[in-house]
């Protein structure tokens, strides 16, 4: 039968339990598992419980006999573990000291960068657009090499509205860290990013950008 995972039950309240079983917990100790119905149940065997019997609380004595606290626990971890297949569970890590850190905004694999070099008048591709995926916007740089300021247009849609205006100095550098990643678009996928800037001669643009890969 399968296990049901429900909060302890005060033993005051139980009329009838069925016998303990003995598993192995994760981390290897022996620990005995009851599960309890409580006042008004008619089930008196495992039969009649699979039968439809509903099981209200499930308990955990260590072999000690003292009956444990709810517990979550953790791999630590000094090194990297092996990555696993997308999609596949796999179980929570921590430090040596049982902490937990949150990766701020989105998992390494789904973090995208995009680097280009824009020169002419002609709205040209920053972030190619991938199938079925929004890029929101993490934080732009972009450095300007010519002796005149410039401004570049950031567009989240080819031919799109523009998202950004960055005025770049002579010979300088201009730059963004959202506080919170700027949305590509409300709902369509599968859109570049671009950027536009007038066309100036002798003038280029290197524009470096950050993006979440979403859906």
């Amino acid at each position: 039968m399968a296990d049901q995972n429900l909060p302890y039950q005060d033993p005051t309240t139980v009329s009838r339990r069925l016998d303990a079983e003995t598993v192995t917990g994760y981390d290897g100790a022996t620990v005995y598992r009851e599960r309890i119905i409580v006042t008004g149940g008619t089930a008196s065997t495992a039969a009649e419980l699979d039968a439809g019997e509903s099981v209200s609380a499930l308990r955990v004595i260590h072999a000690s006999n003292a009956i444990a606290s709810t517990q979550t626990k953790f791999i630590s971890r000094t090194t990297n573990p092996t990555a696993i297949a997308d999609g596949s569970a796999t179980f929570g890590s921590s430090d040596d000291l049982g902490r937990q850190i949150t990766r701020p905004v989105q998992v390494r694999d789904l973090t995208v960068t995009a680097y280009a070099t824009f020169a002419t008048g002609t709205e040209a591709t920053l972030l190619a657009a991938t199938a079925g995926s929004l890029h929101d916007l993490i934080y732009v740089l972009a450095s300007n090499n010519s002796t005149a300021a410039i401004g570049i247009d950031i567009r989240p849609v080819l031919a799109g509205n523009i998202i950004m205006h960055l005025e770049i100095p002579a010979e300088g550098v201009v730059g963004i860290a959202a506080p919170v990643p700027i949305p590509q678009t409300t709902s369509d996928t599968g859109n570049a990013w671009t950027v536009d800037l007038p066309d100036v001669t002798g003038t280029t643009v290197y524009v470096s950008a950050l993006f979440t890969r979403e859906i």
